[in-house]
Formats: C-alpha cells, structure tokens, sequence
C-alpha cells in the first residue's frame, strides 16, 4: 500500500512543510504583474553600468526615513535577491522598481539577506548604493532597513516616488 504523502528524506522537510500550513499567498491587489508594466521613463546615463559596478560620481544620498514612516509602513510588493548574482540583482530590482512606479505602489520589500558581513559586494551593501544612483534614484525615494519582523538588516523598505 503506498502512502498519499511522500517520504521525508531529511528531518527539516518535516518542520517546513508544518511552517507553510500558516502562510497566505500575498493578496492579488498587492502582487504586480510585470509582463503588463508600463514603461517608465529614465534619464539614459553617458556610461553604462560595467560588470563591476562602479557608479558615477554624482551620487546623490538619499534622505533619511523617519521612525513613523516605518511604524506604519504598509508594503506594497515583495521581491526576493536570495540566490542571485551581482548582475541579476540588479536587473531584478531595476525590472520590479520600474513595475512598482508604474503601478503606483508606495512601499516595496527588497529581500537581500545578510551576505558575508566582511564582503563589501554583497547584494545587502549593494542595494543602497544602487538605489542613490540613476536610473534608479529617480523612481526610489528612500530606503531603510526592515523591521524585524519583515528581515531585519536583510531586508529594505524602498519607498519609492511618484510618476509626474
């Protein structure tokens, strides 16, 4: 007689598959369908991004989020970096931005994890540094670490702007 359920193999597939039984699939409102994504108009920079990359000078800091802002922050949109490459981080995250913007979401959750704290080129130290810098400052108002509770210092909040 075979069982309906497949055998577990390692003891955590137990414990993970219990951990699903309490999440909800986010609310279709909330999810952003990107094949029906505006284009979002940029400002074309005179240097491409190189492989390294290494950003124009003219960064400028984006402003600090204050404490309330975070209190209430009420999110929007999720996007997960787990796993990718320096490369395809930034593609997603400037593909799930322009998205964002046209849809006219306010907050977004950026999963970066924490990465190797003594790796200067994780994903983590990476996303403010891209976010200060175009296309992206254009369409991203500020960022600010998670609450805990959504990531904690792997996760950013990214408030983005308006479309004019």
């Amino acid at each position: 007689m075979k069982d309906s359920k497949p055998p577990y193999k390692r003891p955590e597939d137990k414990s993970w598959d219990a951990f699903l039984k309490g999440v909800t699939p986010l609310k279709p409102q909330n999810q952003i369908p990107f094949a029906l994504a505006k284009t979002v108009p940029v400002k074309k920079t005179s240097a491409p991004l190189s492989t390294a990359f290494e950003f124009e000078r003219e960064v400028k800091p984006l402003p600090k989020v204050s404490r309330k802002d975070i209190k209430r922050v009420h999110l929007e949109g999720r996007l997960d970096l787990h796993g990718l490459t320096q490369g395809q981080g930034y593609a997603a995250l400037l593909k799930f931005v322009e998205g964002a913007v046209a849809h006219e979401k306010k907050t977004v959750l950026v999963i970066t994890g924490k990465g190797a704290l003594e790796n200067p080129e994780t994903l983590n130290k990476l996303l403010p540094r891209w976010c200060e810098t175009n296309p992206l400052s254009q369409l991203v108002k500020s960022i600010a670490h998670a609450k805990v509770e959504h990531g904690g210092r792997g996760a950013y909040y990214v408030f983005l702007r308006k479309l004019k």
